[in-house]
């Protein structure tokens, strides 16, 4: 039988890797659009005929 310790413990465990996991997921996230926003760019710049590396940063 379970202590009356895990009945709070093992849901504040649960709710604290939630929103680690959320934390985590949306970094990444906005990581992934900042690579797919400058590849777009990159591809557009290369087919406009100039030099990717010539944008402005």
């Amino acid at each position: 039988m379970p202590t009356a310790n895990h009945v709070f413990y093992i849901p504040l465990m649960l709710a604290v890797g939630f929103a680690a996991g959320a934390a985590w997921g949306r970094s990444a996230l906005r990581a992934e659009l900042a690579l797919a926003e400058r590849r777009k760019r990159r591809e557009a710049a290369i087919a406009r005929g100039e030099s990717p590396e010539s944008e402005a940063r």
